[in-house]
């Protein structure tokens, strides 16, 4: 299994941000490496919500359908896998002073043995950094508005 997990302050209240994360269309625009986003189906946000994903992780691209299992107005928003890549995670979000403190985790379930211990090599170093940078993109996304 890998994982990794970032947690960031924005200078924004937390329903601008809560809204901008749970807005599909933006999604692509701030998360680091995703390379598609699409709705499968009509229902485009909350729970049930699921979408077509490709992300690019160190070498490799990986494709997984993802579903929002876990939908909390201004509070969460989280996945689980339902085809693919076997990728689950989310963001929590926290009023703070100065803003709005935003916890993005990802875990990725990777196969067993010597091959999976190779790609978690591969493929870990570069999962930390794309949450970290995520993060720090939705940061300035927030830091270029007025």
């Amino acid at each position: 299994m890998g994982s990794a997990k970032a947690t960031a302050v924005i200078n924004a209240p937390l329903s601008d941000v809560f809204g901008y994360v749970d807005d599909w269309r933006n999604v692509q625009g701030f998360t680091q490496d995703l390379t598609g986003w699409e709705p499968v189906g009509d229902v485009t946000h909350g729970l049930g919500a699921k979408f077509h994903a490709a992300m690019r992780t160190g070498p490799m691209t990986q494709e997984s359908t993802l579903e929002i299992t876990r939908w909390e107005k201004d509070a969460a928003i989280g996945w689980e896998p339902r085809g693919g890549l076997k990728q689950a995670g989310g963001y929590t979000f926290v009023d703070v002073e100065g803003g709005t403190q935003v916890t993005l985790q990802i875990d990725l379930e990777l196969p067993g043995g010597i091959a999976g211990k190779l790609l978690g090599k591969t493929i870990e170093p570069a999962l930390r950094s794309n949450v970290s940078k995520t993060l720090e993109n939705l940061t300035e996304v927030f830091a270029h508005r007025t």
